[in-house]
C-alpha cells in the first residue's frame, strides 16, 4: 500500500528556504539605531521654535497668544517624548543572538507603525492647531500684522504640505506593516 501523501511530502521537502542572514539583521538594526537617533534630535531641535518665543520674545505676544504657546508647547513636548519612548528600542539596543535580533526588529517595527500612525494625525492636528492659533490672536487683543488673504495663503498653503505629509506618513505606516508581516511570517517558518 501506497503512501498518499508521499508525493506532498517529496515536494514539501525539496521546497529551497531563505536562510536568514544574521549580518544583514544586525546592519539593518544598526541602520535603526542611527536613524532613530537623528529622529529623536530632529523632534528635539523642533521644539526650540517654541521655546524661543516662550522665553526670549515673551514681550512681543500678548497674554492670549502666550497662552496657547505654553499649551503648544505642552503638547509638543508630550509628543516629542511618546515619539522617543517608542524608539527606546532601537535607540538602546545591545549586541544579541539572531533571535534576539529578530524579536527587537519585530518590537520596533511594531513601534515604527505606531510612529507613523501618529505622524499620520499629527498632520491634521497641526493643521487644527495652526487656525485655531491665528483664529484666537486675531478674536484677542493682539494684532495681526497679516492680511486676510495672505493669512488664508498661509494656511491654504500649509494645509497643502500638511496633506503631502499626511500622505508620506500613511505610505510609511503601511510599508511598516508589510515589512512586519513578511517579518513575523520570516520568524514563523524557522
Amino acid at each position: 500500500m501506497s503512501d498518499p501523501f508521499a508525493s506532498l511530502d517529496e515536494l514539501w521537502q525539496s521546497q529551497a528556504t531563505v536562510p536568514v542572514n544574521p549580518n544583514k539583521i544586525k546592519q539593518r538594526m544598526r541602520w535603526l539605531k542611527i536613524k532613530h537617533w537623528c529622529y529623536v534630535m530632529l523632534d528635539c531641535l523642533a521644539l526650540l521654535p517654541i521655546a524661543y518665543f516662550l522665553f526670549w520674545e515673551p514681550a512681543a505676544f500678548t497674554f492670549t497668544v502666550r497662552s496657547m504657546l505654553v499649551v503648544l508647547g505642552v503638547l509638543a513636548i508630550s509628543y516629542t517624548v511618546y515619539l522617543s519612548w517608542l524608539r527606546r528600542v532601537s535607540l538602546f539596543w545591545q549586541a544579541c543572538d539572531t533571535t534576539d535580533y529578530l524579536m527587537l526588529l519585530q518590537r520596533q517595527l511594531v513601534n515604527s507603525v505606531r510612529i507613523a500612525r501618529a505622524t499620520k494625525h499629527s498632520a491634521w492636528v497641526t493643521q487644527l492647531l495652526l487656525c485655531a492659533f491665528f483664529a484666537g490672536a486675531g478674536l484677542s487683543e493682539q494684532t495681526i500684522t497679516v492680511s486676510g488673504s495672505r493669512l488664508a495663503l498661509i494656511l491654504a498653503g500649509t494645509g497643502l504640505a500638511l496633506t503631502g505629509f499626511y500622505a508620506w506618513a500613511q505610505h510609511r505606516q503601511r510599508r511598516f506593516e508589510r515589512e512586519l508581516l513578511q517579518l513575523k511570517r520570516m520568524v514563523t517558518l524557522r
